[in-house]
């Protein structure tokens, strides 16, 4: 099953990139969905997936896919564009925060 697990991680985290980059967020949030099952199988942390699917997520509004992957971010410690964004885990809290409200 390892040896399988990674051509589909690439095949999944290039398919999720691809329809990221079309707009097409409800299928890069499949593929992004994918590409983290597919990462754990090989014992990698996706932190693409889980930022881009978090992100896709929202744009679709699956408000609920969105808040577990910004959950994922900031228990993995995300920061790969503390650069581009110094305040990404403030954003994400507060986005949780807002959301992830009980009914």
């Amino acid at each position: 099953m390892r040896k399988l697990a990674g051509p589909m991680y690439n095949n999944s985290i290039n398919a999720g990139i691809a329809s990221y980059n079309n707009k097409d967020y409800k299928t890069a949030l499949a593929s992004f969905t994918s590409s983290q099952e597919y990462a754990k199988l090989i014992g990698l942390t996706d932190s693409t997936g889980i930022y881009y699917g978090a992100v896709s997520a929202g744009k679709v509004e699956n408000y609920e896919a969105a808040i577990a992957n910004y959950k994922k971010c900031i228990e993995i410690g995300f920061n790969g564009f503390v650069f581009q964004y110094p305040n990404i885990n403030s954003a994400l809290k507060n986005l949780i925060k807002y959301f992830d409200k009980p009914t």
